[in-house]
């Protein structure tokens, strides 16, 4: 699986700066806005959802997460079409919890005194394109890379090595980002502290931008758990998940896929060997290099499938297209000369998730 991400000059309407709006999606209904698009329930912020309806009636608002599973349920009732309709959102769920900090997407219906239902929903508009990075750097005095976006977007931004050579670090995981400049704290070392990555012949960033859905709000601050973890625990009460049919104008549709939220494949890496004098195992002939995912991640990984890539000194050495956890992958480690060398293995989803690990090892083969 290639590790390199294609960027794209696709841009999307919206900031988040202040307020969203998005123009009218069904007679009836027009000009929804968040105020303020971005808040931090944590300080006690919240989010007030305006719209304006040119009829008398009552609306219900579903906050849905990224996946598509509804956080909130909103009521406003005694809507007239004289002023803008509004209601605040607190950044909690049904059940009074925080939410994690992510994009919430709204879905609106509106019934008027006829019993007749309007609906606002971004899903059945134009889907969001990628949005380019754009000045993408490392900045070694800030200690940090450094980029600005066009637009708000879902930002995956990795560090390896290019022609063919290992991801390095993942900096960031498909994680919402604001439109403007961003700088992402590191020291340029790989995850487990072993490779100056930027030192490293060929070093290259890759970035991907992917827009969101407008309108949407973002919660900046909140519980102190991933978006993942937050599902896993209430998953069970998270019973209104969208559906995957609408019927528009009597006609069924298919809805477009929601974001894949599986996490990032964290693992652990090593392999069979004593310690020499520096702290590196010492191995030789064929090498059993184990990789176990870490148990937090380990099941919806492998509901996913991924597989595991093998690098030795950053060049291709094996890889295995239907990874299990644990896992051997089976080194010659004849095919080098004896001293120092670098181990890196990626293990990417099918989704494309992708994490990477690296070990130093001594080979031994001549006495």
């Amino acid at each position: 699986m290639n590790s390199t991400r294609v960027l794209s000059a696709l841009l999307i309407t919206g900031l988040w700066l202040g307020a969203v709006a998005v123009p009218r999606a069904e007679d009836g209904l027009t000009d929804v806005v968040f105020e303020p698009a971005a808040f931090d329930p944590v300080q006690g912020e919240q989010a007030v959802i305006r719209f304006q309806s040119n009829r008398s009636g009552q609306a219900i608002i579903r906050l849905f997460g990224p996946d598509w599973h509804q956080v909130r349920e909103l009521a406003i009732e005694g809507i007239e079409p004289e002023g803008p309709a509004s209601v605040a959102w607190d950044g909690r769920d049904d059940e009074g919890n925080l939410v994690p900090a992510e994009v919430y997407f709204p879905v609106i219906e509106l019934t008027d005194r006829k019993g007749e239902v309007r609906t606002i929903d971004p899903t059945l508009g134009p889907r969001p394109g990628q949005v380019f990075v754009e000045d993408l750097r490392f900045d070694p005095e800030r200690g940090a890379v450094t980029y600005s976006l066009q637009a708000p977007a879902r930002v995956t931004l990795l560090a390896g090595i290019s022609d063919g050579g290992p991801l390095l670090r993942t900096l960031v995981a498909d994680a919402p980002r604001r439109a403007g400049p961003h700088h992402e704290p590191w020291d340029g070392m790989d995850a487990d502290g072993v490779v100056d990555v930027p030192a490293q012949p060929g070093f290259r960033l890759y970035a991907e931008g992917v827009g969101v859905w407008q309108p949407s709000v973002a919660v900046t601050s909140g519980s102190d758990e991933s978006y993942f973890q937050y599902r896993r625990r209430v998953e069970s009460r998270l019973v209104k998940q969208r559906p995957d049919i609408r019927v528009i104008g009597g006609t069924p549709a298919a809805l477009p896929k929601p974001v894949d939220m599986t996490p990032e494949p964290r693992f652990d890496l090593s392999v069979s060997g004593t310690p020499d004098e520096d702290g590196l195992p010492v191995v030789s002939g064929r090498v059993l290099v184990q990789v176990a995912l870490e148990e937090s991640v380990r099941i919806p990984v492998i509901e996913r499938r991924f597989e595991i890539v093998l690098f030795v000194d950053q060049r291709f050495v094996t890889e295995v297209e239907d990874g299990r956890s644990p896992a051997t992958v089976i080194w010659d480690s004849t095919q080098v000369s004896d001293g120092e060398h670098l181990l890196t293995v990626n293990v990417a989803t099918l989704p494309g998730q992708i994490s990477a690990a690296s070990l130093r090892v001594r080979v031994r083969n001549n006495p």
